[in-house]
């Protein structure tokens, strides 16, 4: 778990001033907020703690698939506990399964024995849109410490809106080795993330009636799922137990190529927004 980049600005004291049990770290993108939340976590367990992370960043996640959120309880904090399939890379206009996948996977985290979650989010804060989804988040999640990580003063609005009496706000810098990643790099990133958790399936035929569609219709008609859409494979309790992709949608069923191992416990295929080869 050793993180990229050393210590930023102020995070030494924001760390030591933390005391609640789910802290947010909030940013613009490539400021560093998974290199923080990582310190963090380890900060927490060297005092005996069991910290669990959660990533909400559906575009570049710190663990798990692109186009889901995932929590991990266990160190290193590398492999996902449990998913929940949101369907899309971006969390423009799928802010609701986002916040509400959250709370669902903060809920996991707490049952196998967290007691602290540490949330690594997305850089959607600009503007009234992205201060409205982080203040919609900080509350469903119970946010008791939100660390912002801004240069200047660009934050200042959302800080104001975050803040409120049973919450603490840590402003620190971002660390000086933090830099912007191109859209390739970005990219890259998430073919590389999906080649690996497709790698290994095979191809399976599951029934129209599991198919939950763009919206929100179960049973929805097999051609609302062109080949090439990703699919999340969710049990009954909507968890996310991994991704196919779609390669022929039959008039009863569709057929999907997917590593998923517990094809038993599948209770719907959830479609998504992403279109892979």
């Amino acid at each position: 778990m050793a993180p990229a980049i050393a210590l930023g600005p102020g995070w030494d004291a924001a760390f030591e001033r933390i005391a609640g049990d789910v802290v947010l770290v909030v940013g613009a993108a490539d400021t560093g907020k998974t290199h923080l939340a990582r310190l963090l976590l380890a900060r927490l367990a060297g005092r005996g703690g069991r910290p669990a992370l959660l990533g909400t960043d559906v575009g570049q996640p710190p663990i798990g698939a692109p186009a889901c959120l995932a929590v991990a309880v266990d160190p290193p904090w590398e492999r996902a506990t449990a998913s929940w399939f949101v369907g899309a890379v971006t969390p423009a206009r799928h802010l609701l399964p986002i916040v509400g996948g959250g709370v669902a996977l903060a809920q996991v985290a707490r049952e196998a024995g967290a007691d602290a979650l540490v949330v690594d989010t997305d850089g959607l804060v600009a503007g009234g849109f992205g201060r409205a989804f982080r203040y919609h988040q900080a509350l469903a999640l119970g946010a008791t410490d939100v660390v912002v990580l801004e240069r200047g003063g660009e934050m200042a609005a959302l800080r104001a809106l975050l803040a409120r009496p049973d919450r603490t706000i840590h402003r620190v810098r971002p660390a000086d080795a933090a830099h912007a990643r191109s859209r390739e790099t970005r990219r890259a990133f998430r073919e590389e993330r999906f080649a690996a958790h497709l790698a290994g399936g095979r191809t399976v035929a599951l029934r129209r009636a599991r198919l939950l569609g763009p919206e929100w219709t179960p049973d929805a008609p097999a051609a609302e799922a062109p080949p090439g859409t990703l699919v999340g494979l969710l049990d009954a309790s909507h968890l996310c137990l991994g991704l196919g992709v779609v390669l022929d949608a039959r008039p009863d069923a569709l057929v999907v190529h997917t590593p998923c191992a517990a094809l038993d416990r599948v209770a719907w295929v959830r479609l998504g927004d992403v279109r892979l080869p």
